[in-house]
């Protein structure tokens, strides 16, 4: 798993929406009839292209796509459970960047419990405005605590006392921050489990965001081969 994401940050380019992340499901819905939307309603029940509601109502298609996590998807569709990964994500904004260059810095030491820091305006400038600077602070497994505390704890000893001036803006607990992929690692698990049922997601590939738009599109790929 790490050669493959190692391999993939080092000869490809990495990338942001100039408008965020939520800029991707908006292009995709913004191709979409009016109305075949319906948010915040959960799924009870999945079998094959038939789909039950929590409400109780029943949807039936010729092909339904199952794109969650991976526990969600192995509670509806009865596939083998991928666990999740959970991350603390502690954002702060900064009159001067710690580092002008566009990397992602890593804990060398493997200590933690900060892993990886980005100054995401950087990359976009967007994402802050002209005179700050937006820095995120990634916390793989580590939940329990005061996040922003431990964070500048050991930001400091990485650039000196001008973490002190850094304003925190909010800390994220994402339960879901990545499928668990230990050795054996087999990517390009099999996304038409047959009968007009798809499943999609980063546990189906490679845990990231890049391997859950690659999971996307050999899914939707399938799907479309199906209803040929």
């Amino acid at each position: 798993m790490f050669d493959v994401i190692f391999r993939s940050l080092s000869e490809g380019q990495s990338v942001l929406p100039s408008r965020g992340m939520h800029a991707l499901p908006l292009q995709m819905a913004s191709r979409l009839s009016e109305g075949t939307i319906h948010l915040n309603t959960r799924v009870s029940t999945v079998d094959g292209a038939n789909v039950t509601l929590a409400s109780g109502e029943s949807i039936t298609a010729r092909a339904v796509v199952v794109a969650t996590d991976g526990p969600t998807a192995s509670s509806l569709l009865g596939i083998p459970v991928v666990e999740s990964r959970k991350v603390g994500c502690v954002y702060f904004s900064a009159d001067a960047p710690p580092t002008k260059e566009k990397y992602v810095v890593l804990d060398g030491t493997g200590n933690g419990p900060v892993l990886n820091v980005a100054v995401i305006s950087n990359v976009a400038p967007s994402y802050a405005p002209a005179d700050k600077h937006l820095i995120v602070a990634a916390l793989p497994g580590v939940t329990d605590g005061d996040l922003e505390a431990m964070s500048r704890k050991q930001l400091r000893s990485w650039w000196g006392p001008q973490v002190d001036d850094w304003k925190h803006l909010r800390t994220y607990i994402i339960e879901h921050g990545g499928p668990v992929q230990k050795p054996p690692f087999s990517p390009r698990q099999r996304v038409d489990l047959g009968n007009g049922l798809f499943v999609c997601g980063d546990h189906r590939d490679t845990g990231s965001i890049q391997g859950a738009m690659f999971s996307g599109r050999r899914c939707g790929e399938a799907v479309v081969r199906s209803l040929a």
